[in-house]
């Protein structure tokens, strides 16, 4: 608890606004509240008309009973004892029997004007009006023990009390003689947190504890509500996991891999053809007798003929004037060299090959045109092969493998 205004009872509505606007002001209270009142109480609009938006109004029987659910402790199990709380005010009050966290019976307390009690000093006229207080309660408690026992064949086993009314504990203990059963004063800062309190001691707070009973039960969030952060965690994280892995898909440079330019072909060690969207991911082969269904390096398969490759081969020979990487004078192919590549010993065990990329898995690395291996450049990528130049300039050739009598 971080601030709280006691209000004397105020039936005027327009006097009602103005001070529940006041104390909204002086103690910073959220805009935000949770009314308790009977239906139809037309002081609820005072409440509204004051700068407060009403979330919700809840009957004082279900705000005694949260009282007792307090009382009892958050995390206990519901007791099957019979309870009576009652809120006592100067003017009036309010009665709930609970059993467990179900309202058996509830009902507003009236009093006559001359049974209110109005000091706490019990002298003279005081001490009668006392007494008439007292008989008028009592009256009132028999009425709702005998109808929650004609109801539900239940006797009340305890009272708890609470309210602004002077002197409370002291008023309220002669009730345990009259019903002989258990009566306790809900006074005690045991269940309640005691922070920053605006305009009050810590002492002061302590003794309005049982005027504030209801309030502290009614500020409490006892229904789910979702936490904003919550929702947007549910649309952020989904969002933020999909942004992710398209991330790592683009860096990797698998997107595209079925466009409109045609089918990424792709060969495995295992030897089967077909498109693919991306190396090991196979799609249907194509079928037999369309260009490109059969790749090359297939028993009893002519491979097919190879393709220009789009890097410059750094080769070594004359030294060509204006020749640079990307101009317009068409480099000398692998494939045309007269010298055959010398074999060289790489474990190459997929090749994913089209018109427009090539990849391949070398010792397990992903590479492309250009990329370096073992002290080599790879230089053109072939449906069964790769082509490297090493640090002499020599070309080399490294031969997709296969398991023994793969098909």
């Amino acid at each position: 608890m971080r601030a709280y205004a006691l209000l004397d009872p105020i039936p005027d509505r327009t006097v009602l606004t103005e001070a529940l606007r006041r104390a909204r002001e002086d103690y910073r209270f959220p805009a935000n509240a949770e009314v308790v009142a009977w239906a139809g109480e037309p002081r609820v609009s005072a409440v509204r008309a004051a700068g407060y938006g009403i979330e919700r109004v809840i009957l004082p029987g279900e705000a005694l009973a949260r009282v007792a659910r307090l009382h009892r402790g958050l995390g206990a199990q519901p007791s099957d004892e019979v309870t009576a709380l009652v809120s006592l005010d100067e003017t009036s009050g309010a009665m709930a029997v609970v059993r467990g966290s179900a309202v058996l019976y509830e009902a507003p307390l009236t009093w006559s004007s001359r049974a209110a009690p109005g000091s706490a000093n019990a002298t003279g006229s005081d001490l009668l009006r006392r007494y008439a207080f007292l008989a008028e309660v009592t009256e009132l408690f028999h009425s709702a023990f005998a109808a929650v026992e004609r109801a539900h064949s239940l006797k009340v086993s305890a009272i708890l009390t609470c309210g602004s009314l002077p002197d409370l504990r002291s008023l309220t203990m002669l009730l345990a003689e009259e019903f002989d059963v258990d009566v306790e004063t809900l006074d005690s800062a045991a269940s309640l947190e005691l922070r920053r309190l605006k305009g009050h001691t810590r002492e002061e707070a302590e003794a309005a504890l049982p005027a504030l009973q209801i309030a502290m039960v009614a500020s409490r969030r006892w229904h789910r509500t979702r936490s904003p952060l919550k929702k947007v965690l549910r649309i952020a994280v989904p969002i933020g996991m999909a942004a992710g892995v398209g991330y790592v898909i683009y860096a990797g440079g698998w997107t595209g891999a079925i466009g409109p330019k045609g089918p990424t072909r792709s060969i495995g060690s295992s030897g089967s053809t077909g498109s693919r969207d991306s190396i090991g991911s196979p799609r249907a082969p194509a079928p037999s007798g369309v260009d490109g269904s059969v790749m090359g390096g297939l028993p009893g398969a002519p491979p097919p003929p190879p393709q220009p490759s789009s890097h410059d081969l750094e080769a070594p020979g004359p030294t060509r004037s204006g020749a640079t990487r990307g101009a317009a004078s068409t480099p000398s192919s692998p494939s045309n060299l007269s010298t055959l590549p010398t074999p060289v010993s790489l474990s190459l065990t997929s090749i994913l090959w089209s018109s427009d990329r090539q990849l391949v898995i070398v010792e397990g690395q992903v590479l492309g045109v250009g990329d370096r291996i073992a002290g080599m450049k790879i230089v053109e990528i072939q449906p069964d092969g790769v082509l490297l130049l090493d640090r002499a300039g020599r070309l080399r050739r490294a031969e997709l493998r296969r398991p023994t009598g793969s098909e």
